[in-house]
């Protein structure tokens, strides 16, 4: 093995791989229900989330990563988005 080779391998020695998850938001409802946004590598998701489970309620795309864009709102123990 050459020097650089030897120096290379230092380099990429302890370094840590770039996370792919992110929390952006999330939203207590109360009675231990919340929404989340999450970012898994260029994707975001609306997740809903109470004790005992975790449901993915929407992919969301470009248009809705505006934050004056598009919000979302329980009826009648659903997720609806507003327009």
């Amino acid at each position: 093995k050459t020097c650089s080779d030897v120096l290379d391998r230092l380099r990429g020695w302890g370094s840590r791989p770039q996370k792919q998850l992110r929390l952006c938001e999330s939203l207590a409802l109360g009675e231990r229900r919340f929404l989340s946004v999450v970012e898994c590598g260029r994707s975001r998701y609306l997740l809903g989330g109470t004790a005992a489970s975790l449901t993915m309620l929407a992919a969301l795309d470009s248009a809705e990563r505006d934050p004056e864009g598009p919000s979302w709102r329980f009826v009648d123990g659903e997720m609806v988005r507003c327009t």
